[in-house]
């Protein structure tokens, strides 16, 4: 499949960068250089909001905090997608008329916590700094 985007640009309300929230930019661009294995798979989000992925030797069932977004990229594209189970990213192919910051999603996969979502204002503690909440490969 061709044809990722990813927007820096993107303000969905929600600021950390751990499974099942936003993607990184280092992570992203880390999992086109070396994405390790790409699976074709089918995915679809169900009426309980997760995120089901299907392909071979593949079957998930995931959280992402915009169930929405996922679903109206893979309504999009028939609900086809590349996992890159390394980075945990379902990638959603975007046509040449469509794309934006809605095509990469950061998977929480099962046994991940993903926590709830937050904004750098809610994340500054009392000593006036913001908690990391970084990118990770695990």
């Amino acid at each position: 499949m061709t044809g990722y985007a990813w927007g820096l640009a993107c303000s969905t309300g929600c600021d950390i960068y751990r499974p099942g929230h936003q993607v990184h930019w280092v992570q992203f661009n880390r999992s086109m250089r070396d994405p390790g294995p790409v699976i074709p798979v089918a995915a679809m989000v169900d009426d309980d909001r997760l995120v089901h992925v299907e392909g071979e030797g593949v079957g998930l069932v995931c959280w992402h905090h915009r169930p929405e977004l996922v679903r109206a990229a893979l309504e999009r594209f028939d609900g086809r997608a590349d996992w890159k189970p390394r980075w945990k990213l379902l990638a959603v192919p975007m046509e040449s008329a469509v794309g934006g910051p809605s095509t990469v999603f950061y998977l929480a996969v099962p046994g991940t916590t993903h926590g709830e979502c937050r904004t750098t204002q809610q994340a500054i503690g009392s000593s006036g700094t913001a908690s990391p909440s970084g990118p990770s490969e695990s």
